[in-house]
């Protein structure tokens, strides 16, 4: 039973890591075709893979649902196209187990989704804001639509770019009087 269980989570494991590396792939793809548009003189080619490369871990936990389920019945419709499960299923193999040693590698995998979502992500889609930031809007005048607007009391505070080692740039304060002028 320990080879059966091992064949089946090896047979959707792969099927899983295949679908994951076509998702990612098509949507590295289109993704970094679209951010394109944004080249500019300091923003270069590189600059824009290295944004989208960081913001992968981001996707990737956004896509694992999907990619589970996709992954786990192409598992299994491989193994019923060479007739495996109706082999297992006359061995006395129940719907229910079956069903279950399938599930077994998909929660697997739900588990480092869940680990990239806690604790890479957040902090690589920072870094790739950041970077993307400081990247366009180094020595030009800021955009108006990036960056981070706060507000405390009576100050309106704009930081347009926080680099990874807490430096901001762009850093510019509003403070309204009580007569409502600037």
């Amino acid at each position: 039973m320990k080879k059966l269980n091992r064949y089946i989570a090896t047979t959707v494991a792969s099927a899983t890591i295949v679908v994951l590396l076509a998702f990612m792939g098509l949507d590295l793809v289109f993704r970094v075709v679209d951010e394109t548009v944004n080249i500019e003189r300091d923003y270069t080619f590189a600059k824009v893979m290295l944004f989208e490369g960081l913001r992968t871990f981001a996707r990737i936990y956004e896509i694992m649902p999907i990619v589970g389920l996709i992954g786990c019945l192409t598992g299994l419709r491989a193994l019923a196209n060479t007739s495996e499960i109706t082999v297992m299923r006359a061995a006395g193999v129940s719907t229910l187990k079956l069903v279950l040693l399938a599930l077994r590698p998909a929660l697997v995998f739900m588990l480092v989704a869940m680990f990239i979502g806690e604790e890479i992500a957040p902090k690589t889609e920072q870094m790739a804001i950041s970077y993307r930031a400081y990247a366009r809007h180094k020595s030009a005048i800021l955009d108006v639509n990036q960056g981070l607007w706060l507000r405390d009391g009576k100050d309106f505070i704009f930081v347009s770019v926080v680099k990874p080692d807490g430096v901001m740039h762009g850093l510019n304060v509003f403070s309204f009087a009580d007569d409502q002028s600037l």
